[in-house]
C-alpha cells in the first residue's frame, strides 16, 4: 500500500522553487526602473520584499517538513541542529530584511547612501551564513547517502554546491540558478509515496 503524508510539503517546495527566482527577477526590474529614472526609490519596501517575505515563510515550512521526513522515513536526526539553524537564520534574513526596509520606508530614505550600504552589508552577511548552512546540510546528507534515495542525494549535492558558491559571495549568483533545481529535487523526494506493507 502506498501512502504519502508529505504531499503538501512537496507542492510547497515547488512553490518555493518558483518564488525565489521570481522575487529576484522582480527586484532586478525594480532596480532597472531606478536606473532608467522611472522611480526614485532604491531602498525601502518594494514588491520584491513582500515576495521574499512570503518565500521565507514557505521555506520555513519546507525545512520543518524536511526534518520530519528525515526522521519518519529514514530514522535520521543528524540534521536536527543544522535545520534549526537554517530556520532561525531564515527568520533573521527575510524577517530582518523586511523590517529593515520597512524602517527605511518610514524614515523616507529613498536614495540614502547609508541605507544602501546597510542593506548591502546585511545581504552579504546573510548570503555567507546561508552558504555555510547549505554546505553543511548538503555534506551531511551526502555522508549518509546510503540511507536516502536519488532525489535527496541530488538535493544534497546541489545544496553543497550552493553553499560553496554562497561562501564566496561573488559566485552567489550561481546559487540562485541552482536553487530552483535543488528544490525541485527535494519536491520529488517529498512527493514520492512511502511504501508500506499491507497485511491481509
Amino acid at each position: 500500500m502506498s501512502e504519502n503524508r508529505f504531499l503538501v510539503a512537496g507542492w510547497a517546495t515547488i512553490a518555493a522553487a518558483g518564488l525565489m527566482p521570481t522575487a529576484f527577477i522582480v527586484a532586478g526590474i525594480e532596480q532597472a526602473a531606478f536606473d532608467l529614472n522611472v522611480t526614485k526609490r532604491t531602498v525601502g519596501l518594494l514588491t520584491s520584499d513582500f515576495l521574499l517575505l512570503v518565500f521565507g515563510g514557505v521555506a520555513i515550512y519546507v525545512l520543518v517538513e524536511l526534518k520530519r521526513m528525515l526522521y519518519e522515513r529514514y530514522s535520521y536526526r543528524g540534521l536536527d541542529v543544522i535545520i534549526a539553524l537554517a530556520i532561525g537564520w531564515t527568520v533573521v534574513n527575510y524577517g530582518g530584511s523586511f523590517l529593515l526596509q520597512s524602517f527605511f520606508t518610514i524614515a523616507d530614505s529613498t536614495t540614502s547612501a547609508t541605507a544602501q550600504a546597510v542593506t548591502t552589508v546585511f545581504w552579504i552577511i546573510s548570503i555567507g551564513v546561508f552558504g555555510i548552512i547549505d554546505a553543511i546540510l548538503g555534506l551531511m546528507l551526502l555522508i549518509q547517502g546510503r540511507r536516502f534515495g536519488t532525489p535527496l542525494l541530488v538535493f544534497a549535492a546541489l545544496s553543497l554546491a550552493m553553499g560553496l558558491c554562497g561562501l564566496t559571495v561573488i559566485l552567489s549568483v550561481f546559487s540562485l540558478l541552482l536553487f530552483p533545481v535543488a528544490y525541485i529535487a527535494l519536491a520529488v523526494a517529498f512527493l514520492r509515496p512511502e511504501e508500506r506493507l499491507e497485511f491481509v
